[in-house]
């Protein structure tokens, strides 16, 4: 089973990993801080596809959904 996000524009998640990606980089943007974004967007994206991972994601801010929510 994969997760909605990584079904939904596969090349979203793909070209914003290219962009940050330490060697593949934009001159503009220092290359630590790209392999330190580039660190998060990996991380991001094992616990989106793996089930359990992601459900204890979603278990653990379940409470910040519903506090905006309700505040809409």
């Amino acid at each position: 089973m994969r997760c909605w996000a990584c079904s939904r524009g596969r090349g979203r998640p793909r070209a914003l990993a290219l962009a940050l990606h330490p060697d593949k980089a934009a001159a503009p943007l220092p290359a630590e801080a790209a392999a330190s974004l580039f660190a998060a967007i990996k991380e991001a994206h094992g616990t989106l596809a793996d089930p359990v991972a992601r459900r204890r994601y979603d278990l653990q801010y379940a409470w910040l959904v519903d506090v905006l929510r309700a505040s809409v």
